[in-house]
């Protein structure tokens, strides 16, 4: 079986990451909950849109290091690599950096690296593409069974994969439940999950 896996959001938790760097840039209140999906709204309600492109440069290059993986994913990958084919598939571009020379994929794959998941899988296993059409593109190039996502865009895209079940991970509970979408908020639910079987 050909598990498919996205990596923002989804292995890596950001969410103290933008909550610490925010802070320090005065761009948030303290009071303000650790929580990626608001702190961009707020960002980029109060602050603009250029601020937030500034935060997300920050934490996806120079700072990545200091996020963490999801409680339960790095165990996750190391079970399930005896039995299924993991791919990690990802949209990212260095686009959104305004410093020119930093590197948002290879902080990414520094980041897999530290945390001893990239070793876990054969090379040709991760792929960062450049948008989210080629990411989509993937997936159905690779014949995945399952993809997990943070995105519930990437499902409805109408490019995706029809026959590929879809894992929506949604730690904050912040988007409804949708028919032919399994949603899960932490991995050790995913873990659990009864193989070739939906849930909602």
């Amino acid at each position: 079986m050909k598990l498919g896996i996205d990596f923002d959001n989804t292995i890596v938790c950001y969410d103290y990451l933008f909550y610490r760097e925010a802070l320090s840039l005065g761009l948030i209140p303290r009071a303000l909950a650790p929580n990626k999906n608001l702190i961009r709204e707020y960002v980029s309600e109060n602050e603009g849109e250029n601020q937030w492109v500034l935060l997300q440069s920050i934490v996806y290059g120079q700072k990545i290091n200091d996020a963490t993986p999801y409680p339960g994913v790095v165990e996750f990958f190391n079970q399930a690599k005896n039995h299924l084919d993991i791919y990690i598939i990802s949209h990212k571009t260095n686009s959104i950096v305004p410093d020119k020379e930093a590197d948002l994929i290879e902080a990414a794959k520094s980041w897999l690296h530290v945390n001893q998941i990239s070793q876990m899988l054969p090379d040709h296993a991760i792929y960062f593409e450049n948008s989210r059409e080629n990411k989509i593109s993937r997936i159905k190039e690779i014949n995945c069974d399952t993809f997990i996502d943070d995105l519930i865009e990437i499902f409805l895209h109408p490019d995706f994969p029809i026959n590929t079940k879809k894992i929506l991970f949604d730690p904050h509970n912040h988007h409804k439940r949708l028919d032919k979408i399994s949603t899960f908020k932490d991995w050790k639910e995913i873990k659990q999950r009864p193989r070739g079987r939906d849930q909602h």
